[in-house]
């Protein structure tokens, strides 16, 4: 029951709250009668039709990122929320697809089998391990895909990932060696970063002294 009336002293108007019962795109035809069950008024005759469409429901899309700052390689979580006027109506389907606008990587589709909550509906994402962000300001965007019965929307962001910090050490696999021998060294450079578990790239660059 969606309907409620209210009346004045001549008419009631009955306004229906909730349209799920009706596909949007569709049209219908509403047909209205009175059976009076009083002896001081007819019944309405002839009866009274009209006609209707339903539309798309509308959505909107807010993204969050946390946390709100970040290190290079460590997990960030994006929470995209779908908000609508009439959360009372049909739970939203479809996906919400994650891009870091910045550099034009794809970071995720949430389907609708992952979305969590009630009005406003949640899909959250986390970020690391092979697709992490990249140093510095980041733009990020969601985008909700709509349904059958909500249309789409996005969502846009931005965050800042700093640098992560670096150690080097150097090791000789035997010391000391004789002289015109082969002088095996070994440099590791470490990703000091805690939760980080992406690797430094680039280059080392070696120089010797004498010890005075």
């Amino acid at each position: 029951q969606y309907a409620s009336s209210t009346s004045t002293s001549s008419s009631y108007t009955y306004t229906i709250s909730h349209m799920t019962a009706f596909v949007p795109g569709a049209a219908y035809t509403v047909q209205a009668t009175y059976s009076t069950n009083s002896a001081n008024f007819v019944a309405s005759k002839p009866v009274a039709t009209s006609t209707f469409t339903v539309t798309v429901g509308s959505s909107n899309s807010t993204l969050a990122v946390s946390p709100s700052s970040s290190v290079y390689g460590t997990q960030v979580t994006l929470t995209h929320a779908i908000g609508t006027t009439y959360w009372s109506a049909a739970a939203p389907t479809g996906t919400v697809t994650y891009t870091d606008v910045s550099t034009g990587v794809l970071l995720g589709v949430v389907s609708s089998s992952g979305f969590t909550g009630a009005g406003p509906y949640v899909a959250v994402l986390t970020v690391s391990g092979s697709w992490p962000l990249q140093a510095g300001t980041v733009s990020l965007q969601s985008v909700y895909s709509g349904d059958v019965n909500y249309g789409a929307s996005s969502a846009a962001t931005s965050t800042g990932v700093s640098t992560a910090p670096t150690s080097v050490g150097v090791i000789f696999t035997s010391n000391p060696f004789a002289y015109g021998a082969a002088a095996p060294l070994t440099i590791t450079i470490t990703n000091t970063q805690s939760g980080s578990v992406q690797a430094p790239v680039g280059s080392a660059t070696v120089n010797f002294y004498t010890q005075s």
